[in-house]
């Protein structure tokens, strides 16, 4: 990809490219001549960010669809454990089951990143990525973290649920319940138009802040209309974002709680609320 740079900047001494110093990595950066280049925020990342009527009702079908997927995906995974089958299936085989499901749905394409799928102290690993043969298998005694998502042709999906199979102690449902209130706030909170994400952040983690819990990552991104799974951005009317606080104990379990919403002006247009 760099010689094709060299390659159509040399050919094109006269005429600038614009680049996203935010975006754009070291390599494709210095690849273009400074008098070439153009630094600024690329507009088309900004367009799409903001959905349209037709785009949004379409991240919601997809949603809908994808999300019956899952209701399938944990009611099998449950009657599995039930039925005392946790040594049949370990973190992968288990993806791969909730893969198939969902290329049963209507205008499947292909997921939208890589599952993150895992059992008790992997959990606590935000980025985990579990190795086919050499991962966890399922068990009724820990925490099952599920990070995953599809492309479907009128949208994308991404959604975060944690679950336990057998009891959890009490300490478990107080963080799974302290996360659960911090989703809630993101959901329920009512801010300024355009107001930035790093803003709405504390609101969110103030519920986990009073029983001294905190998490090691962001609070949610913009998520693209059958595009990138992440966008970035100011919080703007049409925007489709995630809401997914979690918490996480090293060696021990990850919880986290995350669905995909859209902000929509209230009040006078003033102000805005995010919406499932």
């Amino acid at each position: 990809m760099l010689k094709e740079i060299s390659a159509f900047t040399s050919a094109n001494k006269d005429k600038k490219i614009l680049v996203d110093p935010a975006q754009c990595n070291v390599a494709v950066f210095l690849a273009i001549p400074a008098a070439n280049r153009k630094e600024d925020t690329s507009v088309v990342m900004a367009q799409k960010a903001i959905k349209s009527s037709v785009e949004i009702e379409g991240m919601r079908q997809a949603h809908l669809r994808d999300g019956a997927a899952l209701v399938k995906y944990f009611s099998w995974l449950e009657k599995e454990m039930d039925a005392g089958r946790e040594d049949q299936w370990d973190e992968v085989t288990v993806a791969d089951k909730q893969e198939q499901l969902r290329q049963q749905v209507k205008d499947y394409v292909s997921l939208s990143f890589n599952t993150i799928s895992s059992v008790g102290a992997n959990g606590s690993i935000i980025h985990y990525s579990p190795k086919r043969g050499d991962c966890a298998k399922m068990s009724t005694s820990a925490m099952y973290l599920n990070d995953s998502g599809a492309q479907y042709l009128d949208g994308t999906t991404d959604v975060t649920r944690t679950l336990h199979f057998g009891q959890p102690t009490d300490y478990e449902k107080a963080c799974f319940t302290h996360v659960l209130k911090a989703h809630i706030a993101l959901a329920s909170t009512i801010f300024p138009d355009k107001t930035e994400g790093v803003k709405l952040d504390a609101i969110t983690r103030a519920p986990l802040w009073k029983a001294g819990l905190d998490y090691r990552h962001g609070t949610g991104h913009g998520v693209g209309a059958f595009l990138n799974v992440h966008e970035k951005g100011v919080i703007q009317d049409g925007m489709v974002l995630s809401n997914e606080p979690g918490y996480y104990e090293d060696g021990k379990f990850g919880i986290r709680i995350e669905s995909v919403m859209v902000a929509k002006k209230v009040g006078g247009g003033n102000f805005t609320v995010m919406k499932d």
